[in-house]
């Protein structure tokens, strides 16, 4: 009941970025639902369909965390989950 609407006050007026977004969002959907919080209609951008749009099979031949970390050289790798991989 606390973090819901505490997020949507952080996030108030922001572009959502988030790997596969459509999946992202449904859970905040969600909880917004389930806490009695409207869901406000927030622009996103989806980095899955952005890397589908921007490289091609030869650059990266799928569009996981993993592979993109490795095609753009991040310092960081991905861990989308514990225990699995991106």
């Amino acid at each position: 009941d606390t973090v819901v609407p505490a997020f949507l006050e952080f996030v108030r007026g922001a572009v959502l970025v988030a790997h596969n977004s459509p999946f992202d969002l449904g859970f905040l959907r969600a909880a917004c639902a389930a806490t009695g919080h409207e869901w406000p209609s927030f622009d996103h951008l989806d980095t899955v369909t952005l890397a589908r749009r921007v490289l091609t099979r030869d650059e990266a031949p799928n569009v996981k965390l993993s592979t993109l970390a490795r095609v753009f050289r991040t310092s960081v790798a991905p861990c989308h989950r514990n225990g699995s991989r991106a």
